[in-house]
């Protein structure tokens, strides 16, 4: 109850079925796949029963990888009803609870357009008041990215700037 935490992140899961996972992973398995091919050899070098060898060594390959998942994760951590919306929107309601307790709260967002829906919710969020709750004081987003792939860090707090330096002060930071 009197416990205090400086920071909670969560890497929600981000696939709404199972179903959604594996189609995700087969893509990404055959783009890794297509990809090694090409820098293996030019195609136009390959005899066509080169390029069936190939192509049959590549199907055995993603067809056992997309059990396995080249993600990693137990089946909670990958998926879940609603996919990371509805993941992600559960955790910034509940944080409310705790927001005499923790300092920052954070989630990684996978797609743009849902980090545009988290942000929103957390607005909408900050605007809301209610007696004897503290309001949102702070949003903060951290963008990352790396080849094709980009993702969002966001981060909210109900302490303002001040609260948070004392925070800091008295946690010896």
């Amino acid at each position: 109850p009197g416990e205090k935490i400086d920071f909670c992140i969560c890497n929600p899961p981000f696939y709404s079925s199972k179903e959604a996972f594996q189609a995700e992973n087969a893509r990404k398995v055959r783009g890794l796949a297509k990809g090694g091919l090409n820098k293996i050899r030019p195609i136009e070098e390959v005899t066509k029963t080169a390029k069936q060898q190939q192509h049959e060594q590549i199907m055995k390959k993603e067809n056992s990888r997309t059990t396995s998942n080249n993600f990693g994760g137990t089946d909670s951590e990958l998926w879940c009803q609603g996919g990371e919306v509805a993941f992600v929107s559960k955790i910034i309601s509940e944080s409310k609870q705790y927001a005499h307790q923790c300092l920052w709260f954070s989630s990684l967002v996978s797609r743009h357009a849902n980090s545009k829906k988290m942000e929103k919710l957390l607005l909408d969020m900050k605007k809301g008041r209610k007696e004897k709750q503290r309001v949102l004081r702070a949003i903060k987003r951290i963008r990352m990215g790396a080849g094709h792939k980009s993702s969002t860090i966001l981060l909210w707090s109900f302490w303002n700037k001040s609260e948070r330096m004392e925070w800091s002060r008295i946690r010896g930071w």
